[in-house]
């Protein structure tokens, strides 16, 4: 609420002064190179602090050709990885379900507790990957899937806590976030062409998660200055500073322009207290239309069907049953390297190309969301139908490329008009 005085002032009788709480603060050029820092500074923690969100899943991706050709599972491990990774994906609906508005357990508790579980999975990862046990009589890789699971959880439930946490930070560092999301992608792309799993390693799986637990120690140590420097904290107020500024210069501006406007139509009017206040009532929640949730699934419950098959295929389908044919296909004496050499290869394109995906949808914003899905479904329901020894690695490489890719960008695509 706003108080506006109109008492006529003895130079300028028509002059409104505003009753102003706080006044927006004067930016010296000192204190502008200041500020700059420190959004620098904070920018650049927020991409490390988001480096931790997805690294674990992808940097497994990236292994299986080593896992297919090392652990007793060979070919199936493809398709148990995947389990013990989209499972975790309920660990996010227990976090929305038993801790709304944070009654349990704050924001930044679980931030930090994802983040130590994110080094201690990656340090035991680096020592036990490749340790197994017997079960009904079968050697099976414990070690690795159940971390493989809790390395799924620290990526899901990162999902719904580090977007909240940079909600109280101007919008400028939400990209830094989304940008750190991104190149954790490329960093496990880039380690894996330098490891090249498919051949001879250049470096150990156990080295390779080394690698995995300092790149999540940095996003610890990001998360440490995100939550403690003052640079940080002045960095999260300073644009709020200005912001109030801008709005009460503009308030200001609009009051001024308002009692000029009531002194010219009204000038002999007499002055009361009521006519020297003028107040400017909030708008209440009455106002709005309310929308209830039925409504709002009704509208979207097509396009979240078509993100939901395409996650389906690609992260769930495909690289479950794309090694059993890259098997077929490889030459007898060699089938399991060759195997792993091709399914990498498609995981590493996928990771690089999947953010250049989802940066595309900022200039091109017309899909026919239901229509593209509806053609990559047949189109990968007919290849893997209709392989051909001469035609099967483009084929399979064709087909394991646009789905991820078109599923990781369609979630852009929902809140652009022009959808069919």
């Amino acid at each position: 609420m706003m108080v506006l005085d109109d008492t006529p002032n003895e130079h300028h009788p028509l002059k409104t002064n505003v009753q102003q709480h706080a006044q927006p603060p004067s930016v010296s050029g000192p204190r502008q190179l200041r500020l700059q820092r420190q959004r620098g500074a904070t920018f650049v923690a927020f991409v490390g602090f988001g480096l931790a969100s997805w690294i674990l899943t992808n940097v497994t991706y990236v292994e299986l050709g080593v896992f297919l050709r090392e652990l007793p599972e060979h070919y199936s491990i493809y398709a148990y990885s995947i389990l013990a990774l989209e499972s975790a994906n309920l660990y996010p609906l227990l976090y929305m379900l038993f801790n709304a508005q944070q009654q349990l357990l704050s924001q930044s508790t679980v931030i930090w507790w994802i983040l130590v579980q994110g080094v201690v999975v990656a340090v035991l990862m680096s020592m036990l990957w490749g340790q197994t046990a017997s079960i009904f009589g079968a050697r099976h890789s414990v070690a690795m899937l159940v971390l493989t699971h809790f390395g799924g959880m620290v990526s899901t439930t990162s999902s719904v806590v580090f977007y909240p946490f940079v909600a109280s930070f101007p919008p400028l560092f939400t990209s830094a976030l989304a940008t750190g999301e991104g190149l954790s992608g490329s960093l496990a792309a880039l380690l894996g062409i330098v490891q090249d799993p498919g051949g001879e390693l250049r470096f150990s799986v156990s080295v390779f998660y080394l690698i995995c637990a300092t790149i999540m120690c940095v996003s610890l140590v990001a998360f440490t200055f995100l939550q403690y420097h003052p640079w940080a904290q002045e960095a999260k107020t300073s644009d709020e500073a200005v912001d109030l500024g801008r709005d009460l210069d503009s308030d200001e501006r609009e009051a001024e322009e308002d009692t000029l406007l009531t002194h010219s139509s009204c000038g002999s009017c007499p002055r009361t207290a009521s006519a020297s206040t003028v107040t400017i009532p909030s708008p209440t929640a009455s106002q709005y239309e309310a929308v209830s949730g039925a409504e709002v699934l009704r509208q979207v419950w097509q396009l979240l069907a078509c993100q939901w098959i395409l996650a389906a295929f690609s992260f769930g389908w495909l690289p479950s049953t794309m090694p059993y044919v890259y098997k077929k296909f490889s030459p007898t004496d060699d089938a399991e390297a060759a195997t792993a050499r091709f399914q990498t290869t498609a995981s590493i394109a996928a990771l690089i190309l999947s953010p250049l995906a989802s940066a595309s949808t900022t200039w091109f914003r017309l899909y026919y969301v239901r229509s593209m899905t509806l053609v990559l479904v047949i189109l990968a329901v007919s290849r893997i139908l209709e392989l051909r020894a001469a035609t099967c690695l483009i084929n399979a490489l064709s087909l394991s490329l646009p789905l991820p890719l078109f599923s990781c960008c369609c979630c852009h695509f929902h809140s652009h008009p022009g959808q069919r």
